[in-house]
């Protein structure tokens, strides 16, 4: 009984681990295509010079919630 429990967290281990790597993987190069077609970059250069200051409240929150619906 106890051999096939061990074997039992041995193949749930491995296979934890597989997926992990799989969403590594996947995550590393959603990442990657973000950094080189993304827009991440020109967004934040455009929130922070032409929205400005986004308090809760202030007209730049209500200026970067125009922004963002855009």
């Amino acid at each position: 009984m106890s051999k096939i429990c061990l074997a039992l967290v041995l193949l749930f281990t491995a296979i934890d681990s597989i997926a992990q790597n799989e969403d590594s993987i996947m995550i590393r190069r959603i990442a990657d295509d973000v950094f080189v077609n993304g827009r991440a970059y020109e967004n934040l250069r455009t929130l922070t010079k032409q929205v400005g200051a986004r308090l809760a409240g202030s007209p730049g929150m209500y200026k970067a919630e125009a922004w963002g619906q855009q």
